[in-house]
């Protein structure tokens, strides 16, 4: 859990770490490169690392980053309703799909700690069957601030076999917009990008350098 949240802290300080060298480029090349302009940077930077941080907090006590089984309907909307984005799956205890696929989001959780992942028995939920309209088991509900964007209802969407890998699952949950995910080719990318951007003048230009020990 703890190398999938810094996995996405990574991900969003690169991005913004892109942004910042992009904009000391622009200034070296307009000559305006001047102190006050670096310091408006750095304090960019220094912002974007406390927001990651403090985010990093909050998915921690939504009790992102594991797959959790709910006890009651009440718990479940409370639930939904406090996270972002949300994979719910409906399942039934004596249905062995279901039991596949716990062990597919089991795996997904850890690794997708922006998302909240959960379960609960859809024998033992009757108002949320119907509201949601689940029919069929097993079934997956995404959501978003509360709010069903999308479903997945079986297999028949990953290939209509239960043994489908776990990438097939997690490519259709990015479908629904509810995960963040990159195909080993971006991975490679954005490793080279930030590659890239550590050895350039942010962090190795003298005096003009960024000090990591302040943050």
């Amino acid at each position: 859990l703890q190398r999938a949240l810094e996995d996405q802290m990574s991900q969003a300080v690169s991005i913004m770490e892109q942004q910042v060298d992009s904009e000391m480029q622009r200034l070296k090349d307009m000559e305006n490169m001047e102190e006050d302009d670096l310091e408006v940077l750095r304090a960019r930077r220094r912002d974007a690392l406390k927001r990651a941080q403090q985010q990093k907090k909050e998915w921690l006590q939504k009790g992102h980053g594991t797959y959790t089984e709910l006890g009651d309907e009440k718990a479940f909307l409370a639930d939904v309703e406090k996270s972002h984005f949300c994979v719910a799956h409906f399942y039934r205890e004596s249905s062995v799909p279901c039991k596949v696929l716990d062990q597919h989001l089991s795996k997904l959780a850890p690794k997708h700690p922006e998302t909240r992942f959960i379960k609960i028995n859809a024998e033992k939920s009757p108002f949320l069957c119907d509201f949601f309209k689940v029919w069929m088991m097993p079934t997956i509900v995404f959501f978003k601030d509360g709010v069903s964007l999308d479903r997945l209802c079986g297999f028949d969407e990953l290939g209509g076999t239960d043994q489908f890998p776990t990438d097939h699952l997690e490519r259709r949950i990015a479908q629904s917009g509810c995960i963040r995910y990159e195909d080993e080719t971006e991975t490679k990318a954005r490793a080279m990008r930030v590659q890239r951007i550590s050895g350039n003048s942010i962090r190795n230009k003298g005096s003009t350098a960024v000090d990591d020990d302040n943050y």
